[in-house]
């Protein structure tokens, strides 16, 4: 979404109206009806059931929202609240709404820090929702109510863990990543889950790469929403893999520490969660992960230079030193050679000058 223009600059309906331009990416398999709804930043925002609502706003600001108040005889008493951080730290309280619109007593959510996951909670006890904004960052997040009966969820099974495989034996450079079947739960699905037309996307980045800002924070990498937005900023790399949940990822740079993660998609109902982030460290002749590699004195320093002392040693005692014995034996016998002429011809001299006499 871009925002263009506001209103005609000399019309009737000059500064009331603004105008965007607005583009639809979608990897689904079928159409689907979508909504796009936009409200003023004003202290209190209704928030609508059944229909996620992303918010973004500045560290240190608050946000109220409420929920539709149910109407008598309707049976509505609860409500599945969630919270997703897409961007920035968030504390979120929630509690019951009085004559005055206020909150009057605490409900669920009592400075919560952090993103919430689906919670089922009475809805009269919690219909005033606040989420405030902390740090000198931006802060971003994905507020949801759905009535218990419409809501549904992806989840793993049996864990949101991402494997490393081969680590020790993968070439530097490359890593494979496997993981769990996400399933699709709740309204209109089987109780033990639906495992069709769910898609995967895996991302990763250079962990040290991201860094935050003011105007840019740095995006969740345990949320969906987080993912994304790294990707949107270009600094996350992403490919689909669609229903395959094993991949080698390939041309990662050496010495780096990497942040890999899954996000598990619906194509049938648009439902998304993430796994739990894995760091990788990749080294120049493998992967290991968890962390930096430990240097060893003895075997990365000591050992080469004693296995280098020791050929250089044989290499003198085999070699040089024969060569060095030869040669020395070779000149002691020239000079023998020599000295012998040198008296015989003192010794005719000698004698020659005897006879003269």
């Amino acid at each position: 979404v871009a925002f263009v223009t506001r209103g005609d600059l000399n019309g009737a309906a000059a500064g009331t109206h603004c105008y965007f331009r607005i583009a639809v990416i979608s990897h689904r398999l079928k159409a689907m009806p979508f909504s796009i709804r936009g409200f003023d930043l004003r202290s209190e925002v209704a928030l609508p059931m059944n229909e996620p609502l992303e918010v973004l706003m500045k560290g240190g600001e608050t946000r109220t929202f409420q929920l539709p108040t149910p109407a008598v005889g309707s049976g509505t008493t609860d409500v599945v609240l969630s919270l997703e951080v897409c961007a920035g730290k968030v504390v979120l309280n929630s509690g019951s709404v009085g004559n005055a619109g206020v909150a009057v007593r605490p409900g669920k959510f009592s400075g919560v820090h952090g993103g919430v996951e689906p919670t089922l909670v009475q809805l009269r006890d919690n219909q005033k929702l606040e989420v405030q904004g902390f740090g000198g960052n931006a802060v971003s997040f994905l507020l949801q109510a759905d009535v218990p009966t419409a809501h549904r969820w992806l989840e793993p099974k049996p864990n949101r863990t991402i494997w490393i495989e081969n680590a020790e034996a993968s070439g530097g450079g490359a890593v494979t990543l496997a993981w769990s079947p996400a399933l699709l739960f709740g309204a209109g699905q089987p109780t033990a889950g639906r495992k069709d037309a769910v898609e995967y996307e895996v991302f990763w980045m250079r962990e040290y790469f991201v860094q935050s800002s003011a105007d840019q924070p740095r995006g969740n990498a345990s949320s969906a929403c987080g993912l994304y937005k790294e990707y949107r900023d270009r600094k996350a790399t992403r490919i689909h893999t669609k229903n395959q949940r094993r991949v080698e990822v390939r041309e990662l740079e050496p010495d780096v520490m990497y942040l890999f993660n899954v996000v598990a998609r619906s194509v049938r109902t648009g439902e998304s969660t993430a796994y739990e982030a894995a760091r990788v460290f990749v080294k120049r002749r493998a992967i290991v992960g968890g962390g930096v590699p430990k240097i060893s004195l003895f075997t990365d320093r000591l050992l080469p230079m004693f296995t280098l002392c020791v050929l250089l040693g044989l290499i003198w005692w085999k070699f040089v030193l024969p060569m060095m014995r030869t040669s020395r034996r070779s000149w002691d016998l020239e000079m023998s050679s020599r000295g012998g002429s040198a008296r015989s011809w003192g010794g005719g001299g000698s004698g020659g000058g005897g006879a003269s006499s």
